[in-house]
């Protein structure tokens, strides 16, 4: 775990009770569900056949959501290679950028250039480079950025095509993590839907219970937190949920939107080491693919690998988004 084991204690005692908290959401509301309400109705002969396949399928999206997060939580989202560390002799690549100038397009990569990221930003593969064309570096973790690579304060290192810190998995989300935490919000829809649904009954009934008699009894009243609880959840994780999936059909993380929103033709991108440009929207199916994979079986499997190495993307050719031709940048 990332920042469960960093370096401030502040940290790791707020991601130790994020991390509780969601479980104790969970584990109440499976309780709530499987325990109290439709698990005692499996032995009603009218009401059987409903309520088993209501808490297999309950337990089933359970299953699912518990997964998500704890991918999202223990998945490492990014640690930059190895081969990205900054040399002790290294000066920031400006005379591997004074180099480029020397040899044309047509020619291949001098072969006295050994520092693999050297020879990448010769072959003008790194996109994301300081205004004067040199290498984006970070002091602390010593290394090259590489492209869509930024610091986490709270997390004290750097990380692979970053999206955002999220205290609710107490670990920062990126390219390592991504899919799994999109599938965690996901799964939360689903089980919130399924909750309210299911359980619409059981809380018309705590309703009425509390109207004769004024209070709510230990069932009752698990039954009105937990679906009230849902409902709020639900509806608060659907305007998050869409607003990543809309970031994904732009190829998009939350740093780059609000790098490319401004409309200041690409003047803030570039001031941050950017391109002008979304290089990175390459197609709505690319887009997806480049988070969930090429294998639609797999999309929704909360295990597993994530595509690409999250330091090469695919990129537009026409560095204006264009879906019909595009890169494929060399791994590391």
């Amino acid at each position: 775990v990332v920042c469960l084991a960093g370096k401030d204690p502040a940290t790791r005692a707020s991601g130790g009770i994020m991390v509780v908290a969601v479980c104790a959401l969970l584990g109440g509301g499976f309780y709530t569900f499987v325990g109290l309400a439709w698990g005692p109705s499996i032995v009603d002969l009218t009401w059987a056949p409903l309520a088993v396949l209501l808490v297999l399928g309950f337990t089933v999206l359970t299953a699912l959501t518990v997964t998500s997060f704890f991918q999202s939580v223990l998945r490492d989202p990014g640690a930059v290679p190895p081969s990205w560390r900054i040399p002790d002799s290294d000066d920031g690549g400006r005379g591997v950028q004074a180099a480029y100038h020397s040899f044309s397009d047509d020619e291949d990569v001098p072969s006295n250039v050994e520092h693999p990221v050297h020879a990448a930003l010769l072959r003008q593969e790194i996109l994301c480079r300081k205004r004067d064309g040199t290498l984006r570096t970070c002091p602390k973790c010593r290394i090259y950025k590489p492209d869509r690579t930024h610091h986490c304060s709270l997390c004290d290192r750097c990380v692979l095509r970053m999206d955002h810190h999220c205290p609710w998995v107490a670990n920062c989300v990126g390219w390592g993590n991504y899919k799994f935490f999109i599938l965690f919000l996901l799964y939360v829809i689903l089980l919130c839907l399924y909750f309210v649904a299911a359980m619409a009954p059981f809380f018309a009934s705590a309703i009425r219970h509390y109207k004769d008699n004024d209070h709510l009894g230990n069932r009752d009243f698990m039954v009105f937190i937990f679906y009230i609880i849902s409902a709020v959840m639900g509806a608060a994780v659907v305007a998050f949920t869409s607003f990543h999936l809309s970031m994904i059909a732009k190829g998009l993380t939350t740093i780059e939107l609000h790098l490319y929103a401004l409309q200041d033709g690409g003047h803030r991108a570039e001031q941050m080491g950017y391109p002008r440009q979304n290089v990175w929207n390459v197609g709505l199916r690319k887009n997806f693919e480049n988070v969930f994979g090429k294998e639609p079986r797999k999309w929704f499997l909360p295990w597993g690998s994530v595509p690409g190495n999250g330091v090469r993307f695919e990129i537009s050719r026409s560095r204006g988004g264009s879906e019909d031709e595009t890169l494929h940048p060399i791994s590391p």
